[in-house]
């Protein structure tokens, strides 16, 4: 029987570790699975398409969030194109509410939990003729596990998951990885065997699924320390709980070069009934200052995410939240809504929480009995804002001439300002993002400038600015900045009030080669 293993991921860039990894399970069974992977970006006449021309006996789904709506539909066509065809579900989607996965999605089986021994006796029996329940549950430890990828792949520009430990401690109420609370770590011999192939294959970036990375003290360290030693030239993504890093991982971390590790951190409210509510145990001191610590004093690039619409977490209450992280100062910041997840505790409870949602995928919060639809919508425009003015990283020298007191403040009423403008999601050039802030907020617009000019947008000043700054020729000085002659370089003799900040009268930008990287590699005081 000819098997497909079908995955539409969120973005072309990654890759799905589900369906790799069910494929070389079935090898130590003498069963071959094809792959046809591709993203819910394209058309679905094109996965159709593809699906139906490889002419499969079994269809294996790797199901999400993010594109069960469109395996529902899939699904509808297939059956009239390939009537004979065996559908198998499998994925967070389903796993947890397989009966209500039958009924919904009309697939011959689904797979509940981990599918590694579950996929190919699923094959065998259909192969041999042999009945199968149509709710499938075959466990499997993590130590019985091969390495998914297959040594022809090439994942070069990808980002590669891998998985080192499986569960999750934590009872996070909106959370499916709470479910499965028996934590499994693949042994370290077999996790560096597998970062070595994966290297050796031109992998250069992975993310590590496990829920909470340094939930092993010690392991957590070896891990990163061989990170470290062998491979400095890759880039590795974690999920860390902040408020778990020790003095001696902290200060490791401030060892370690920019660009090789990155962290998400979750905080997801800082108010305390909210996150008793959620059955979410931190520390929220220690994490802030953990979160602050790690993004000030390490060159690690560190994500933090809030949820919006969780249980009694007001709208004004929610905003206090986002203060405390932005704050810090976190490298990129989240602003989540709330899914009412099936087969989550907060999903069960939603009714008594007074917690109201979408019936589709992917099941956001609509309205609590603490915040309004308008309110929640309203914070969408906030974490648009917070995307194209902070976690862009193009307003760098504006935004840290503002205090981390107010920069919250600052960023909740530039939200105003954009939404009373008509502004806020509204597609446009660079520039004008510039301008708006300039014109916004007069006393920030000689920084406004500086960004401008770092992001290679123009070599001789806007129309928009009317400050004291202004540009200088000097062919010999610039020639001594850039030798080779390759790096533009502007030179800026700066206001009196940015004198006082940068303590120079001048400063030169080097700027990025032309038609490789134009943005401002360095700035240099004159």
């Amino acid at each position: 029987m000819k098997t497909l293993l079908v995955a539409l991921n969120a973005k072309y860039v990654q890759s799905n570790l589900a369906v790799r990894t069910l494929r070389t399970a079935c090898l130590d069974y003498n069963l071959e699975c094809e792959i046809y992977e591709s993203n819910v970006n394209e058309q679905l006449s094109t996965h159709l398409e593809a699906i139906v021309s490889s002419n499969p006996d079994i269809i294996g789904f790797s199901c999400y969030i993010w594109n069960i709506s469109q395996v529902k539909l899939l699904i509808s066509d297939i059956r009239k194109l390939l009537p004979q065809v065996v559908i198998v579900l499998g994925g967070p989607e389903v796993s947890e509410v397989p009966e209500d996965s039958l009924t919904k999605y009309k697939p011959d089986y689904v797979i509940a939990g981990a599918g590694e021994k579950a996929w190919p006796e699923l094959i065998l029996a259909l192969i041999d003729g042999r009945q199968m329940p149509r709710v499938i549950r075959m466990p499997v430890s993590l130590t019985e596990t091969q390495f998914p990828y297959l040594p022809h792949e090439d994942l070069k520009n990808h980002l590669v998951y891998y998985e080192a430990s499986r569960g999750c401690a934590n009872r996070c109420a909106y959370c499916l990885s709470s479910v499965n609370r028996q934590i499994e770590f693949r042994p370290l011999e077999l996790v560096f065997d597998d970062l070595e192939k994966l290297w050796r294959m031109g992998v250069r970036q992975v993310k590590f699924v496990d829920r909470t990375f340094n939930l092993d003290k010690s392991r957590t360290m070896l891990i990163w320390q061989h990170l470290k030693e062998k491979y400095p030239e890759g880039n590795f993504h974690f999920e860390i709980a902040a408020d778990r890093i020790t003095d001696e991982e902290l200060e490791f971390l401030k060892k370690i070069p920019k660009g090789l590790f990155q962290m998400e951190i979750g905080v997801q409210s800082t108010y305390e009934p909210t996150l008793e509510a959620i059955n979410r145990k931190t520390d929220i001191t220690k994490l802030l200052q953990r979160l602050k610590e790690l993004s000030q004093e390490t060159d690690v690039l560190i994500y933090a995410d809030l949820i919006a619409g969780l249980p009694y977490e007001s709208f004004a209450r929610f905003l206090q939240s986002f203060r405390d992280v932005i704050q810090t100062r976190t490298d990129r910041l989240h602003l989540g809504f709330l899914k009412l997840l099936p087969g989550t505790a907060l999903r069960e409870n939603a009714k008594e929480l007074g917690l109201i949602y979408s019936d589709y995928p992917p099941y956001e919060i609509l309205k609590t009995e603490q915040i309004s639809f308008g309110e929640l919508n309203w914070l969408k425009g906030l974490d648009w804002t917070v995307d194209t003015y902070y976690n862009s990283g193009f307003f760098e020298e504006t935004l840290k001439n503002i205090s981390s007191s107010k920069l919250g403040d600052f960023l909740i009423e530039l939200t105003d300002k954009l939404k009373d403008a008509n502004e806020l999601n509204r597609r446009r050039k660079l520039e004008f993002r510039f301008e708006f802030l300039a014109k916004s907020y007069p006393v920030l617009a000689d920084f406004v400038l500086i960004d401008f000019f770092k992001q290679g947008l123009s070599r001789s000043l806007p129309s928009w600015y009317e400050g004291e700054i202004y540009l200088e020729s000097n062919y010999e000085l610039e020639r001594k900045l850039a030798p080779e002659n390759k790096n533009p370089v502007l030179i800026l003799r700066l206001s009196e009030k940015l004198q006082q900040v940068y303590q120079t009268p001048k400063i030169a930008l080097i700027m990025g080669e032309p038609h490789i990287d134009r943005r401002c590699e360095k700035i240099i005081k004159l």
